[in-house]
């Protein structure tokens, strides 16, 4: 995800500078998304899917809807294809840790560049 960002968006040095300030706002934004999107789209289906459909079917169906969720999402032309391999690794990780941690630590990182990106299109 990281190289396709980069690819398609390159801040200025400058721009990187106007939202420090903005940093530990981001910082809460990406937590909160990426908590929200772990129990809406992960942790509230897992427990329900598992016991009747099995581990592999079961990881696939959170990540489909986490890849429609995000079909006109960030970044642009990515489609499906990176939230839908995002929702699986993240739906792995709450599996195989049977915890929601990881699958949450995962995605933070994820969510910072986003919305720094954000703080960037609207400082500049």
């Amino acid at each position: 995800a990281l190289l396709v960002i980069s690819l398609g968006f390159r801040p200025s040095l400058e721009s990187l500078g106007k939202i420090v300030p903005l940093f530990p706002a981001i910082l809460i934004f990406a937590a909160l998304n990426s908590f929200n999107e772990n129990f809406a789209s992960r942790a509230s289906l897992l427990p329900r899917l598992l016991p009747v459909f099995g581990k592999a079917q079961s990881l696939l169906l959170p990540a489909v809807f986490f890849g429609m969720w995000h079909y006109y999402g960030f970044p642009p032309g990515t489609g499906m294809i990176l939230p839908i391999f995002l929702g699986w690794v993240s739906a792995k990780a709450m599996v195989e840790t049977k915890g929601f941690f990881w699958s949450w630590a995962i995605q933070v990182p994820l969510d910072v560049i986003v919305f720094s990106i954000y703080a960037i299109l609207f400082v500049s």
